[in-house]
Formats: structure tokens, C-alpha cells, sequence
């Protein structure tokens, strides 16, 4: 669909079965415009089926984070990465990491029983509870990753002295995560991993990650380079795997070099791009 300009508005999926008179019609993608093209929303919303009534919109309007898309271009206006509306907590607003236990049992104590390092892990015995203080800022929000095996223990809990609620349910084996906001003005947040049952058990603790919410970092759904003329550059990784260069796209977005759209039909329907009513292949 265009506008009086010729700009493309919105995309749509028409399929058109006669074997079994199956009509279906998709609205697939809508254009965010400026001054120029911003992005797209993947909407994927069906407008038209002859086989079911579609739900009347209604008066409340549900914004579903993570369909807007919005184009990171170049002067020459390649695209040259996509974001979306959604953001994550950055790892690098960590304020405090343990990992792993290398050599000591880093702070934490029991109030009876035993602890000890062990093979990257600290491992409690004969206690009910383990715990440490962190440095938090009153009024900020955080989110704790917690990684707790029970052992003997009929389950465990993660208890936050000076938030509220302070009790949360840990699953053994496995990283529980826990969004709270520090209300203690002491600036001081009271971390305690007990057994939920009264006793001394033995049990394990492998990691406890603290994130604030400071800071954010976007959701990247498809970086490109390019070889002049519009080939675009394979992935290029780091020794970790990640991706450092190249193209890659785990969003679908079909624009890319000088801003043109790539088919999804045609002969290559991967390497083919529109240009008004003319089609050249990269």
C-alpha cells in the first residue's frame, strides 16, 4: 500500500487457496516515517479470513514491545544495523558479580555450620542460611540472578533484608532471577539463601549476579556491511562467537543497501533489491 507520495505504507500477505477456498489476508509490516524512513512494525496481524470472524478492536490498546523496528543507517543510507523498541538491562551495569568461587568463599557467612570453596561453588553444611551485604542505592531498581543447588535442603528461598516483598522461591539447579527496587536507607541490601524449612541442611551456591537498572542496552535484531555495489559482507567473529562484522539477521528486516527493500520472490530472492519499478541483483 502507498501513499499519494509513492511511499510504501504498509506491506500485506494475501494467500488465495482454491483448493479449498482458504482466503486469508495478513497485514505484514507498517512504515515508521520521519523526515525519512524510521523503521518498520512487524505487525503480522490478520484483516481479513473467510473461515473465522475476526475480534472487534477494542477501546484498550495493547503496545507488544520488541514489533517496532528502527533502521541505524549510514550517510549513504545503508542500513546498518536495527534495533527495537525493547531494552535490556546492559551487563555492564553490573554492581556486583560472583561468578564463580575461585579461592575463598568471597564474604559470605553462616551463622552455624560450616562453609567452604569448593570447585568454583561455596558449599554450606550443617546450616540453615547463608549470607553477605551489598552496596545498593536507595530508590533504584535491580535485578539479582541467583544460582543455588538444594542438596539435603527441602527447597531454597532468596530473602532480600530491606525490600519488600523480601521472599522469593529459588529453583535448584538453575538461575532465578528477581527485579526488586532498594528501599533500605541504609544503602545496604541484606542477601540471605536459607532452606524454607526450619533446620541445618547442606547445599550449594554457584552464582549471585546484581544488575541496576541504570542502564540499558538495545535489542539488535540484524548488523550489515557491505561490498560496494551491495553484496553484503559474510558474519565475521571474534574467538568467543560473536558476531564483530558482517551481516546477520535474526529479525527478518528486509531493507539494507542504499535503504532498498529485498525481495522475498524472484529468481535469488535473497540477493535481489528493488529500485522504484527496476530490480538489480547484488
Amino acid at each position: 500500500a502507498y501513499d499519494a507520495g509513492g511511499q510504501v505504507m504498509a506491506t500485506y500477505d494475501v494467500t488465495m487457496n482454491t483448493s479449498n477456498s482458504v482466503n486469508i489476508a495478513v497485514n505484514d509490516e507498517q512504515m515508521l516515517y520521519g523526515a525519512g524512513r524510521l523503521g518498520v512494525i512487524q505487525s503480522a496481524k490478520t484483516i481479513y479470513t473467510n473461515q473465522q470472524s475476526l475480534a472487534t478492536e477494542g477501546p484498550v490498546w495493547i503496545n507488544q514491545l520488541g514489533k517496532k523496528n528502527y533502521e541505524l543507517t549510514n550517510h549513504l543510507g545503508n542500513v546498518n544495523a536495527v534495533i527495537t523498541d525493547r531494552k535490556m538491562v546492559s551487563d555492564g551495569a553490573q554492581v556486583f558479580a560472583q561468578h564463580y568461587f575461585d579461592y575463598a568463599t568471597e564474604g559470605w557467612q553462616v551463622t552455624s555450620g560450616s562453609i567452604a570453596q569448593s570447585s568454583g561453588q561455596i558449599s554450606i553444611t550443617s546450616s540453615n542460611s547463608v549470607y553477605r551485604t551489598i552496596g545498593v542505592v536507595a530508590g533504584r531498581t535491580y535485578t539479582i540472578d541467583v544460582t543455588a543447588t538444594k542438596g539435603s535442603a527441602p527447597n531454597l528461598e532468596l530473602f532480600l533484608f530491606g525490600v519488600t516483598p523480601s521472599t522469593y522461591a529459588l529453583t535448584s539447579g538453575a538461575t532465578t532471577s528477581v527485579t526488586f527496587t532498594a528501599t533500605t536507607s541504609n544503602t545496604t541490601l541484606g542477601v540471605i539463601i536459607r532452606a524454607t524449612a526450619a533446620g541445618n541442611y547442606n547445599f550449594q551456591l554457584q552464582d549471585v549476579v546484581i544488575k541496576s537498572h541504570e542502564h540499558y542496552d538495545p535489542v539488535v535484531i540484524m548488523k550489515s556491511d557491505y561490498y560496494p555495489f551491495g553484496m553484503q559482507m559474510p558474519a565475521k567473529l571474534n574467538g568467543n562467537g560473536d558476531v564483530i562484522g558482517g551481516h546477520w539477521n535474526t529479525g527478518n528486516y528486509r531493507f539494507g543497501y542504499n535503504g532498498l527493500r529485498l525481495q522475498r520472490y524472484g529468481k535469488r530472492p535473497r540477493n535481489q533489491r528493488r529500485w522504484e519499478l527496476l530490480y538489480y541483483r547484488v
